[in-house]
């Protein structure tokens, strides 16, 4: 069955794609105070248990939405492991028959192979450096409604501890299933946690969602006719965005004068560059994308893409009410408006809790030096003209459209590379690559200081980022892409390929 990108928006995301025997979950409490989401932990080196895929209601505000959901709620669960452990899931997808088919750029491309509906998922798990092959972290995997499907993940002994998440990756379902809530934290424990002033702290995974609510109180698709008019950010024209904090709509953080409470932010949303700011405070950035800087960076602002994670240490000022702000920001199309996404009320008696001075970075990564690059690559992203006959622009990378069968840079074991990532549009493109984090080395010709490592970084509107790699440990294929995620399930990924080295 052949379908092009105008069908897959028109088709497949509806009340007769959802069906009968979802699940009603009431997910605003009595009050608003943040929530703690279930955490499953690892046990003697195992985290072993089930995940669910299935519909639900869920409340979201004043609003409910009706949307695919790991276990009912939004977010999922939080899976909780240690350097050296597994991570063993078994996956049922209790989706209803697809009867829509997914934006899947191969279809266009007249190959005609049939890759599922918005019903079908899979599992990735955003920042691990884990293998990328078999059951383990295996982005082409298709678990079709009414399967279950193992998965497992052996988790290096020397891997960093910090904050990373899952999602599904099913191409051309992305955003429909992410904006409907399927994502959760994933945490790897480890010698961070035990820094005293840290583990001392009161810690609050903060997962922030953008859950779009149509006058159906379900997940829209992108409409054709909003690119037609050129407004390529406006892919969601009539339905209702809700910015939530681990599926809440401003929620309370309680605080009391002078302690300090770890926040790790997860960004889970679908296209929003999210800029933070907490009124009258500093963050003390302690992390980036799960892994842990030399000391603190006392910043009044972060900013993080989709795909992106921060942890900051927070010590609370006098007593009052003080709001997290998401600030205005212009990622290319106009400015976005600012938005109050919590509300922190400092009461009670005063503590006077100490912050760190130095964190233990992780050994096992090593910046790159000049003379170590051995190659060179050009990523490109590109929004191009519709073709004859269609709305929608061309989402490209290197001027192609994903296509799962073709290897579009293949790269030795153990290789060292530069990357140079270019928007040739005046839109930001957050790019991230599976398996390997990379050193950011410049932003638009300027160096990046304190140097970092990360596997998510904006880049910059007709803009040019410079990254390094080391390719260790992984053979396999597997992705990179732009992680705003309608430009990804458009066309914006390409594949690369890890192989031993001659």
């Amino acid at each position: 069955m052949k379908i092009n990108r105008r069908q897959f928006i028109k088709r497949g995301a509806g009340a007769a794609a959802f069906g009968a025997g979802a699940a009603f979950i009431q997910g605003c409490p009595k009050n608003n105070f943040i929530r703690k989401i279930e955490t499953r932990s690892s046990v003697n080196g195992l985290l072993d248990t089930d995940l669910t895929v299935r519909l639900a209601q869920n409340r979201i505000g004043t609003d409910t939405l009706f949307s695919r959901t790991y276990e009912g709620s939004i977010p999922g669960p939080t899976l909780e492991v240690q350097p050296g452990d597994t991570l063993r899931l078994r996956i049922t997808n209790e989706l209803p028959d697809d009867h829509g088919k997914s934006a899947m750029s191969l279809l266009e491309s007249g190959k005609g192979m049939d890759h599922g509906g918005f019903n079908t998922t899979n599992f990735h798990t955003h920042g691990l450096h884990v293998s990328p092959k078999g059951i383990a972290d295996n982005p082409y995997r298709m678990f079709a409604p009414g399967t279950t499907h193992d998965v497992e993940i052996d988790i290096p002994a020397d891997h960093p501890a910090g904050t990373f998440w899952y999602h599904p990756h099913h191409h051309g379902t992305v955003a429909v299933q992410v904006m409907g809530g399927m994502a959760g934290a994933l945490i790897v424990r480890g010698d961070i946690d035990e820094v005293p002033e840290i583990a001392d702290a009161t810690e609050h995974i903060l997962i922030l969602q953008e859950l779009r609510i149509d006058t159906n109180d379900e997940t829209p698709l992108l409409d054709e006719h909003a690119f037609h008019e050129g407004q390529t950010h406006a892919m969601f024209p009539g339905s209702v965005l809700h910015r939530t904090v681990n599926g809440q709509v401003n929620p309370t953080i309680s605080m009391r004068p002078g302690e300090v409470q770890r926040w790790r932010f997860i960004q889970a949303g679908v296209d929003q560059i999210t800029p933070l700011a907490l009124d009258d405070h500093n963050f003390h950035h302690i992390a980036m994308d799960g892994i842990t800087f030399k000391k603190p960076d006392e910043v009044d602002s972060i900013i993080i893409a989709p795909g992106n994670r921060a942890d900051v240490l927070v010590k609370a000022g006098a007593a009052g009410t003080y709001y997290l702000r998401k600030l205005a920001y212009d990622q290319g199309f106009g400015e976005i408006e600012e938005e109050i996404i919590a509300t922190v009320e400092v009461s009670g008696s005063a503590l006077n809790m100490p912050l760190p001075n130095n964190l233990p970075a992780p050994s096992s990564l090593v910046f790159i030096e000049d003379d170590e690059v051995e190659t060179v690559r050009q990523v490109t992203f590109s929004v191009d003209s519709p073709g004859p006959g269609e709305m929608i622009p061309v989402f490209a990378i290197n001027g192609q459209i994903f296509d799962p069968d073709r290897i579009d840079e293949e790269i030795p074991l153990g290789a060292v590379e530069e990357w140079i990532i270019t928007s040739a549009t005046s839109d930001e493109h957050p790019f991230h690559i599976h398996v390997n984090p990379f050193q950011v080395t410049e932003i638009n010709g300027n160096p990046v200081k304190p140097k970092r490592w990360q596997d998510t970084v904006i880049v910059p509107g007709f803009g040019i980022v410079r990254v390094r790699m080391r390719f260790l440990d992984f053979v396999g294929k597997s992705l990179f892409h732009c992680h705003i995620l309608t430009h990804e399930d458009l066309g914006m990924m390409a594949n690369f390929r890890v192989v031993n080295a001659p």
